[in-house]
């Protein structure tokens, strides 16, 4: 993971591609790491927030994998995220989780 951070990385260069590439390589860099190496609670989901001068963007690492004929094969998407401490919980009660130990 290291690698992504070192300045002759490709990660850097696909800045000058679309403005939030780089971050989005490193969400799928992360994505690819959990994923080879799962641990029991770390998700490969991953939130990204970039911030420059006058800008704030936020996005995730959701992809699409296309087959032959343009054929979607994969989708990996973010699982809906609550806003807010009523809101997890009011989520958890639906799924029918308990969550009477989450500090709000």
């Amino acid at each position: 993971m290291q690698s992504y951070f070192d300045v002759k990385s490709g990660t850097l260069q696909a800045e000058t591609a679309a403005f939030g590439m780089w971050p989005k390589m490193i969400g799928g860099g992360v994505m690819r790491v959990v994923n080879e190496h799962p641990i029991n609670g770390i998700s490969p989901h991953v939130h990204i927030v970039v911030c420059r001068s006058g800008q704030i963007f936020v996005m995730n690492n959701d992809t699409k994998t296309y087959g032959p004929g343009d054929t979607e094969i994969v989708e990996f998407k973010m699982p809906r995220v609550a806003h807010g401490y009523a809101e997890f919980l009011s989520m958890c009660t639906a799924s029918g989780i308990a969550a009477e130990g989450a500090i709000g």
